[in-house]
């Protein structure tokens, strides 16, 4: 049973680390633990409220569209600078008769 737990962790471990280091978990843990704090018990009024649970929603969104970003960057490859995408150069043959 250990060596069966040791193996699911030695499993586990490079996807925990990573979700560990993710500012969108942070973010979410922290967004949670504010609005049930915020719910049951710390007292706020409602405009707060809604104030934070939108701030923490406008971080998650911005946060997932870098990454989007940095993901199609990778996807996409170098560019040659001040030439904003692919360059798609095609070779046509020259009409008959012209020079």
């Amino acid at each position: 049973m250990k060596a069966a737990l040791l193996a699911l962790f030695g499993l586990l471990k490079p996807p925990l680390t990573r979700t560990f280091s993710s500012l969108k978990f942070w973010t979410v843990v922290l967004g949670l633990v504010s609005s049930q704090a915020a719910k049951y018990g710390l007292e706020v009024d409602e405009a707060t409220y809604w104030t934070v649970v939108g701030f923490f929603g406008v971080l998650l969104g911005a946060q997932g569209l870098q990454d989007h970003g940095k993901e199609a960057a990778k996807l996409k490859g170098p560019t040659v600078e001040g030439v904003g995408g692919d360059v798609n150069l095609t070779v046509t043959k020259a009409p008959e008769g012209s020079s």
